[in-house]
């Protein structure tokens, strides 16, 4: 590095600054209540809020960890993939929560929320793999084995109620060939293994889709760029919309005796528009791969979903 040009120097300070600020992000661990507290309501600078994003961003999976997991399989999985038992809670159900990674994501917003209804609990966590829906994404190998797998535990386990927490990876694919959404295939599909489902237990609360975020960092880069003002709502941040995912949601749950939905999308609406960050702070509620951050798992599910029990 002695023979490197002024530029050159400036360039490999400024990667070694990158790295070493990566590193500590990785394994600094931010807690929800350290952004949140007393910054919800404070605006930040943009170079305060662009760190703790890029901070969320960089420590999605800790944020999807559990604090307190007992795997089924220590040799197998890892929290927070795979089976995991999880404190009781005050009440008396027993709760299951399956699905991809919103299981662990949406699902802690389940555990801290409903806690004076259920006893036992556990979680079983899937990369990539959907309860209803044969994923085709490579990051999930075997999907209708995944789904086979998901049955026997609540063969095992036995819970009163079931939680489908999973992110549809293509909220907005259109019925194919019909106006009807129960002539869809894709919904036929999605209602025969939610039978399967429903008939092993008393209850299944099934997480409705909403618009899948774009990245935004990059959209706000490109707002930068453009001289153009970073919002709680920039329409080039909803990267695919979930009206004809929530229409066979909608549809399901209607032919679904035992079902009932729990829905957020409320949660992040104003005035019409889908809020994807928080227009006071500039905090982001969705990370880079989609997932609810620290901020966005604010908005918890009503605990009196329950009554509908």
């Amino acid at each position: 590095y002695l023979t490197l040009s002024e530029k050159g120097s400036f360039a490999l300070v400024g990667s070694l600054y990158v790295a070493s600020l990566s590193v500590y992000l990785l394994h600094h661990r931010i807690e929800r209540e350290e952004i949140i507290l007393g910054v919800t309501e404070k605006a930040l600078s943009f170079g305060e809020s662009r760190l703790l994003n890029l901070q969320m961003d960089i420590q999605w999976e800790n944020n999807l960890k559990w604090d307190h997991c007992t795997l089924r399989n220590p040799r197998l999985d890892r929290n927070p993939w795979g089976f995991c038992y999880l404190p009781p809670g005050n009440g008396s159900f027993s709760f299951l929560i399956i699905g991809n990674s919103y299981a662990a994501n949406h699902g802690k917003m389940v555990v801290e929320h409903l806690k004076e209804h259920y006893g036992r609990i556990a979680v079983h966590t899937v990369s990539e793999c959907e309860p209803l829906i044969v994923t085709t994404s490579s990051y999930c190998s075997g999907a209708i084995k995944q789904q086979e797998e998901f049955l026997k535990d609540i063969d095992s386990f036995k819970p009163e109620v079931l939680f489908l927490s999973a992110r549809y990876i293509e909220p907005n694919i259109p019925p194919l060939g019909t106006a009807d959404v129960t002539h869809d295939q894709l919904y036929k599909d999605m209602m025969e293994k939610l039978k399967r489902y429903e008939e092993k237990v008393k209850k299944v609360f099934i997480l409705q889709a909403f618009p899948r975020p774009a990245n935004l960092e990059k959209i706000e880069d490109a707002r930068l760029r453009e001289n153009r003002t970073i919002e709680g709502f920039m329409e080039e941040a909803i990267e695919a919309d979930s009206i004809p995912m929530r229409r066979r949601v909608e549809e399901l749950a209607r032919n679904c005796e035992k079902c009932v939905i729990y829905d957020l999308m409320d949660l992040h609406m104003d005035k019409g528009r889908f809020m994807v960050a928080n227009p006071v702070t500039h905090l982001h509620y969705f990370e880079a791969l989609r997932h609810h951050t620290p901020v966005g798992q604010t908005f918890a599910p009503d605990s009196n979903i329950m009554t509908k029990y």
